[in-house]
């Protein structure tokens, strides 16, 4: 990672609570490397050790077929609130696009036409967004990149 970046984003992913390690999600004040938090926090102590006064931001991902912010308390959403925790103890900005993407994966129209067709059913695979889920995604994103370099 380049020491002179104008600022920093780390774009958080469901592929985290997929790993065959299965973590704990844990909670915000966690260290070390057995829960997800502490992971999140270990790599803010490290990114602060090399960087310690380049804005860093946290992106939570966008929410997923398997996921969906319909199925309340999901193990996604519990993730995400999980991010936002720790973002919030450690004063770090942070962006929800779970709840805030507009994307709805598990709505048949919205996943053909927002996420890429991959699945096996031939159906948008509901997770990974392609053209016009970035477009729809790209200006929260920018807003808050134009937060960053102001602080």
């Amino acid at each position: 990672m380049p020491v002179d970046a104008d600022f920093v984003t780390i774009f958080g992913s469901g592929n985290d609570l997929n790993t065959t390690l299965n973590y704990d999600i844990g909670t915000a004040t966690d260290t070390g490397t057995s829960t997800l938090c502490g992971c999140i926090n270990t790599t803010l102590d490290n990114f602060y050790t090399i960087c310690p006064a380049t804005p860093i931001g946290i992106i939570a991902p966008t929410p997923w077929f398997g996921w969906p912010t319909t199925t309340p308390d999901n193990r996604m959403e519990q993730y995400v609130e999980a991010m936002k925790q720790v973002c919030e103890y450690r004063g770090v900005p942070f962006l929800d696009l779970y709840h805030e993407s507009n994307l709805r994966p598990e709505n048949t129209v919205n996943r053909e036409l927002c996420f890429y067709a991959q699945s096996l059913d031939g159906n948008g695979d509901g997770v990974h967004p392609n053209n016009l889920g970035h477009k729809i995604i790209a200006p929260k994103i920018y807003e808050f990149v134009k937060k960053l370099l102001l602080a």
